[in-house]
């Protein structure tokens, strides 16, 4: 199973436990692991010159959820 969080700031990133309490919740009632995730990111057109701390933030939380879950690995697109 791939968790996808390209959504980034749009979800709600105040408390990865509990993201990491429900995700997990659903992977065990259908018997299921986190392989991989797929983290946030910048536009792709975004210039790598500009930086948001709140998206940063979010890549963070995105990392940790993911590897609490037991993703084995997190695609990202870089930006030029």
């Amino acid at each position: 199973m791939a968790i996808n969080f390209s959504q980034g700031l749009s979800m709600d990133w105040k408390d990865p436990e509990r993201i990491v309490f429900d995700a997990g919740e659903i992977l065990d009632k259908y018997n299921l692991k986190c392989l991989q995730s797929h983290l946030p990111c910048y536009g792709l057109s975004e210039s790598s010159e500009i930086i948001h701390e709140d998206m940063e933030d979010c890549m963070h939380k995105a990392l940790y959820v993911s590897a609490r879950l037991g993703a084995e690995w997190c695609a990202y697109h870089t930006r030029d």
